[in-house]
């Protein structure tokens, strides 16, 4: 049989590398569109398998061309779904928001700034209050000071910042210090203790307390001892240091315009021992019930005696009577709970520096302010209008509904109630009596001190604070009344 003659090795690996070269570059054409199937001509050279090969060559590369395709949208979209991960991780690092959080904020930051830019009713006080407070009816020394309870933002100062003798402007400070500290619904406790043949009666700062509460605790006590022993009474007022003359108060204060600062007082007697006196009142009651007294002295309470009853009086009720009548007794005792509940000494510098802490926790402007009484009848107190102002807008931003409602309540309403009241002349004039009802002040007087503090809503609808003072000339009811114009003028009435 003959054998066909091999072709030697040599001739058969190169014809294989013209024939893989030759495919490569066939294919190289096919996938960048330079040729098409129907142009692709096998060699003679060429087996079945390699023109199969070669013919699906255009297959290859479309699906290549796809794949590549797909490939770069993929990481296309890869790198989209990165960006948007490092923005996002880029917002909460720097806390910023969405479009509608920051559209949101941007309304915010609007509203604010508003806020802070004078209204044409903050620039026609400005105006009138320049020419009105050089009235010589007022006085030769008068400062002021009008200010946005909201923003904060001065509306008018005249002489603002400058140290004024208060007077009783000063209980405002009290009150709202005391509100601060203690809160509107603590309980000023009298307490009746009984110990073997001892009873006394220990009192709790409440000014408020009157012969009908004490009679009360008394109907109770007797239920609770032998009608036929005699019994001790004691008068516990150790809650505060023992009484003494405030700087820049005059000895002819007592007891008229205030009396010795106890912890307990009944009636608002108006007496140098005001414990003692309750322990005579209690005394009575007792032994109207059969409770024999043998007799009556200071002495505190021991640890083991037992409480047999007990009267209670909200602050509140205390800051509200102080405010509308401008109690004196009420605030030398506020100052001095203010002290206890720091844990500070319930002395003159105690009550003080516990106001002063409170003032400096709400962020009252404190610059200049001197205090030496919780009252104003010091002569040596020292506070100026944006002080005053500065502390109606902490109070009336800082807690207005809830710790400080006491506040709006006991300031005394223009022409309507307290030392406010038309009854006194205030709100009466032709050109203040239109703010009656809607403008809320405290009033303040020594012989050559007027003064006036409070809120009203103005004619642009937003809440101001005023303060107006006068140092050096006779209190006059003119004065009075020509303060009360300036307030009125606030309020946008005049």
């Amino acid at each position: 049989m003959l054998r066909r003659a091999r072709t030697p090795l040599r001739s058969r690996l190169q014809r294989n590398r013209r024939t893989i070269a030759a495919t490569a570059a066939t294919a190289a054409l096919v996938a960048t569109g330079a040729v098409t199937p129907a142009l692709t001509t096998p060699s003679h050279d060429d087996t079945p398998s390699r023109v199969e090969a070669i013919q699906r060559l255009p297959r290859i590369g479309q699906e290549g061309q796809k794949r590549s395709e797909r490939s770069e949208h993929s990481e296309h979209s890869q790198r989209a779904k990165r960006t948007q991960q490092s923005r996002h991780a880029q917002r909460v690092r720097t806390g910023s928001q969405p479009a509608q959080a920051t559209k949101a904020a941007r309304a915010a930051k609007a509203a604010k700034a508003a806020k802070a830019r004078p209204t044409g009713a903050d620039r026609t006080i400005a105006a009138k209050l320049r020419t009105r407070i050089k009235n010589d009816q007022l006085g030769a020394k008068v400062t002021g000071h009008v200010a946005d309870v909201d923003s904060g933002r001065a509306v008018w100062s005249a002489g603002g910042h400058q140290a004024m003798m208060p007077a009783s402007t000063t209980k405002i400070g009290t009150a709202v210090a005391a509100l601060k500290a203690l809160g509107p619904d603590h309980q000023l406790t009298t307490d009746v203790r009984l110990e073997d043949q001892t009873i006394t009666l220990v009192g709790g700062g409440d000014e408020l307390l009157t012969s009908g509460d004490l009679s009360a605790l008394a109907a109770k006590t007797a239920r609770q001892v032998k009608k036929r022993t005699p019994y001790h009474l004691r008068v516990d007022d150790s809650l505060f240091e023992q009484p003494s003359m405030s700087p820049g108060w005059s000895g002819g204060y007592y007891p008229g315009n205030v009396t010795p600062v106890r912890s307990l007082v009944v009636d608002q007697h108006q007496v140098m021992d005001t414990a003692i006196d309750a322990g005579h009142v209690f005394a009575t009651e007792l032994r109207e019930r059969g409770v024999k007294v043998a007799d009556v002295r200071r002495g505190k309470a021991s640890e083991e005696a037992t409480s047999v009853a007990a009267h209670h009086t909200p602050v509140s009720d205390v800051v509200i009577q102080m405010l509308l009548y401008s109690d004196n007794d009420l605030a030398e005792g506020l100052q001095r709970l203010t002290a206890v509940e720091l844990g500070l000494p319930a002395t003159w510098r105690g009550g003080a520096q516990a106001q002063m802490k409170m003032f400096r926790d709400l962020g009252v402007d404190t610059r200049g302010m001197k205090l030496y009484d919780g009252s104003g009848l010091s002569r040596a107190d020292r506070i100026s209008a944006a002080n005053l102002v500065s502390i109606l807008q902490a109070a009336y931003t800082k807690g207005r509904h809830t710790t400080m409602w006491p506040l709006k309540q006991g300031l005394p309403l223009a022409g309507a109630s307290g030392t406010l009241d038309d009854s006194y002349g205030r709100f009466v004039t032709q050109q203040s009596y239109r703010a009656a009802g809607k403008v809320r002040g405290k009033t303040g007087s020594l012989h050559d001190v007027i003064t006036l503090a409070g809120v009203t809503r103005g004619a642009d609808g937003r809440m101001k604070a005023y303060a107006f003072m006068q140092n050096g000339a006779p209190s006059s009811l003119s004065i009075r009344q020509g303060f009360d114009g300036l307030a009125a003028t606030v309020h946008g009435s005049w």
